[in-house]
């Protein structure tokens, strides 16, 4: 826009003058001086845009970090740093305890996106998945068949850029190993169609759960030592979330 209508603005007097510029020349006269403006102008900001740019781009400053990129310029107006993923039979109480255990600190509790505080269709939360920093997974059994667990672990782990958290309780065992090749048997043929939808295939999944047992894991102790508050703050504090403590 600025530079088709500063080259008109430039052309237009000698092209459309009647007998005579300001100047007292002949306007059919100026038309080569009024190129040779234009040429120059844009050889002067083409020559100028490129030496900035580059400069800020080499300090750093011209780009958005991929953390940025990933979760959205806006993100800083309602993205969640963590996603919390956990089985409702099992472990509704724990989930719900360790967020609001975050929530004594500033700004923790409002952190971390725990599904059933609104009632949101499932690509819905693929997409605060997406945006988020973490995933942290509260282990128990049957946690991995739930379509929302599916989906959220398989999407940060197919990121790449999406870290995963395993909060594992000292009475819990869980044979990690052994879950990629239950995928099949265990997750319904409908659950798999509407996770299909979204782009998420069962090979997916199976190659997601495959590297479940590289991932970080912490043991939650109910009993002894540390408090479970003080555990829940040391487990986010590890994680990377933003929790301000007084």
């Amino acid at each position: 826009v600025h530079g088709v209508c500063g080259a008109w603005g430039l052309l237009a007097p000698a092209l459309l003058g009647r007998e005579y510029l300001a100047d007292g020349q002949e306007a059919e006269t100026k038309v080569g001086a009024q190129v040779a403006a234009i040429a120059a102008i844009a050889a002067w900001s083409t020559f100028l845009s490129f030496f900035t740019f580059n400069l800020i781009n080499y300090c750093g400053l011209g780009t958005a970090t991929k953390l940025e990129q990933r979760r959205g310029m806006d993100s800083k107006f309602g993205a969640r740093k963590a996603v919390l993923t956990y089985d409702r039979t099992d472990a509704a109480a724990l989930s719900r305890w360790w967020r609001l255990a975050l929530g004594r600190w500033k700004s923790g509790s409002r952190d971390v996106f725990l599904e059933t505080d609104n009632i949101l269709s499932l690509d819905r939360e693929v997409d605060i998945t997406r945006s988020a920093d973490a995933v942290v997974v509260l282990v128990t059994p049957e946690v991995w068949w739930r379509v929302s667990c599916v989906a959220q672990v398989t999407t940060a782990i197919e990121s790449g850029g999406i870290d995963v958290y395993l909060i594992i309780p000292e009475n819990q065992e869980c044979d990690l190993a052994g879950l990629a090749g239950q995928v099949q048997s265990r997750i319904p043929d409908a659950q798999l169609d509407d996770l299909g939808v979204l782009g998420i295939t069962a090979d997916m999944i199976e190659g997601a759960y495959s590297s479940l047992p590289n991932l970080r894991q912490f043991r939650l102790s109910t009993r002894g030592g540390k408090s479970p508050t003080v555990q829940a703050l040391d487990i986010a504090q590890d994680i990377g979330l933003d929790i301000e403590v007084p």
